[in-house]
């Protein structure tokens, strides 16, 4: 798989999504205001299907047609 490098400064951190991040992700990503100004998030967001997004990275990554990084 062609990984995600991390990149870091002193104030930020940008790395690949991982299955730990899925619990925090559906979180933010049921909370409706968020589900009612982006199109592409589900209203009500599961962990399924926080997994599944999630597992999309390594062919959307492989085929350079997106980059999704995690800011920590």
């Amino acid at each position: 798989m062609n990984d995600l490098p991390e990149l870091t400064t002193d104030r930020l951190i940008l790395n690949r999504f991982w299955d730990a991040d899925v619990p925090r992700l559906a979180s933010l990503c049921s909370d409706e205001r968020i589900a009612a100004t982006t199109l592409a998030i589900p209203h009500p967001y599961t962990e399924a299907i926080g997994r599944k997004w999630i597992a999309s990275h390594t062919d959307a990554i492989r085929d350079d047609s997106a980059y999704p990084f995690a800011i920590s």
